[in-house]
């Protein structure tokens, strides 16, 4: 967020102006230029054990290239038990000046999240929340649970103006995002044997995207056109794992006074999704803004 100038959002096929005619729209992020981005660092403080520390830095290398340096970390505490957080992200863009009306934007971006699962309350029939031996911790996820996200993207876009009305866009991005979500579906709670039951899930993603595109933009009297062509692929890579008892669809039983899990060494854990897939989308776009009111004067 820190290194974001601004964000434009167009609604409908209009979103053709960034590229692809998405009919339902498309937001665009602008980030600062690096030979204007200047030095920052900063410290957010905020409630349930909050904080992220924070740092912008830039350098000219020479009149025509300059770099920027982006970076920042956040722990919290979590709103509920066991939803702690942590983040951080890096983001380097580097920006030259090719010539005349040329310019080149190069940029790369690291993400990562770990988000903690909190737990699940029992209620009774009324609604009102079943207290247990032990607290709201008694109903505790299955071990470790949480979900892992970290995505890269490195893009670049290379500007050029062709005449004083055109001008050429080219873009080209890639991308990877992994994600690992480990935690158990709700099952029940059992007063009488004072166990609360769990079904063990596991869910690994791996996407790759990439994405190619020529942009011409002009103004032909009262016209302003855009148009161009693109490609963007997509795989995709998704995993499912199931722990638990067998014969009862991978149950697991927590045995509220105690916290403990109820024998794991009989647990067993199948594979029961492996799939790949992928995408190739290539499209032509044409697009006329007409200045109506130009031709009124």
């Amino acid at each position: 967020v820190e290194v974001v100038r601004r964000v434009e959002v167009v609604k409908g096929p209009m979103s053709a102006l960034y590229g692809r005619g998405g009919v339902a729209g498309t937001l665009s992020y602008f980030t600062l230029d690096p030979f204007a981005a200047g030095n920052s660092v900063g410290l957010k403080v905020g409630s349930f054990g909050t904080v992220k520390p924070f740092g912008t830095f830039s350098q000219r290398l020479s009149d025509d290239a300059a770099l920027m340096v982006a970076a920042s970390h956040e722990k919290s505490d979590g709103w509920a038990d066991d939803a702690a957080r942590k983040s951080s992200s890096l983001f380097v863009k580097g920006s030259w000046l090719m010539g005349p009306g040329s310019s080149l934007d190069v940029a790369l971006l690291h993400h990562r999240n770990r988000q903690g699962l909190s737990s699940y309350v029992p209620l009774a029939a009324d609604g009102s929340v079943i207290e247990l031996p032990r607290g709201r911790r008694a109903n505790n996820n299955i071990d470790d649970a949480h979900a892992d996200r970290q995505t890269d993207t490195v893009y670049a876009i290379w500007n050029q103006r062709l005449t004083a009305d055109w001008k050429l866009k080219l873009s080209a991005s890639i991308g990877n995002r992994d994600g690992t979500y480990k935690g158990g579906f709700w099952g029940s709670y059992d007063a009488t044997a004072q166990t609360i039951s769990w079904l063990g899930f596991e869910g690994i993603t791996d996407a790759r995207t990439g994405y190619l595109d020529a942009q011409f933009t002009g103004q032909v009297g009262a016209h302003r056109i855009v148009a161009g062509v693109s490609h963007e692929q997509t795989r995709a890579k998704p995993i499912e794992n199931w722990t638990g008892a067998p014969f009862t669809f991978y149950e697991q039983l927590v045995d509220v006074t105690t916290g403990n899990v109820i024998d794991p060494a009989s647990f067993v854990t199948d594979q029961r999704l492996r799939a790949s897939s992928r995408a190739r989308v290539s499209s032509l776009y044409l697009q006329d803004e007409i200045d109506l009111a130009a031709q009124w004067r």
